[in-house]
C-alpha cells in the first residue's frame, strides 16, 4: 500500500494543472487520486478480508455465546458427541471457501494491478 500511495503522491504533487483549470480539492480527490489508488486499496481490502475471514483462534478464544460464532467456529462445531457428518462438513467447507474466492475474482484486475505496481521501482 505504501508504494501505491507514493506513486499517487508523485503524480498528484506536480504543479497542480487541475487547480489552474478550475477543479477543486474534492474534484481532484474523486477524479484523480482515488482512481489512481484503487488498485492498491483493492489489494489491501482482499488480503485483509481473507485474513479476517480465516480467523479461528481469536474467534474461538473470545466468543462466549453460540449466537456470535463466525462460520469457521460453526464449521468446527458441526460434529456431535457420537459421530461426524462428513458430507455436511465438506458441503459447508465448500460454501465457506466460495466467499473469499468470489471476492478475489470480482476484484482480480485491481488486485493484480496493485501487486504489480508495488513491485516495480
Amino acid at each position: 500500500m505504501r508504494e501505491s500511495v507514493e506513486h499517487v503522491m508523485k503524480v498528484t504533487t506536480r504543479p497542480p494543472v487541475t487547480m489552474v483549470e478550475g477543479a477543486g480539492y474534492l474534484t481532484i480527490l474523486t477524479r484523480i487520486v482515488i482512481p489512481l489508488a484503487r488498485p492498491g486499496l483493492a489489494t489491501v481490502a482482499v488480503v485483509v478480508f481473507i485474513g479476517i475471514w480465516n480467523e479461528f483462534f481469536f474467534a474461538n478464544l473470545f466468543t462466549a455465546s453460540l449466537g456470535n460464532q463466525n462460520v469457521q467456529l460453526a464449521l468446527a462445531s458441526f460434529r456431535s458427541q457420537f459421530g461426524f457428518n462428513v458430507s455436511g462438513t465438506l458441503a459447508s467447507a465448500t460454501l465457506i471457501m466460495l466467499v473469499p474466492i468470489l471476492a478475489f475474482l470480482i476484484l482480480q484486475r485491481q488486485v493484480v494491478s496493485g501487486l504489480t505496481a508495488g513491485a516495480a521501482r
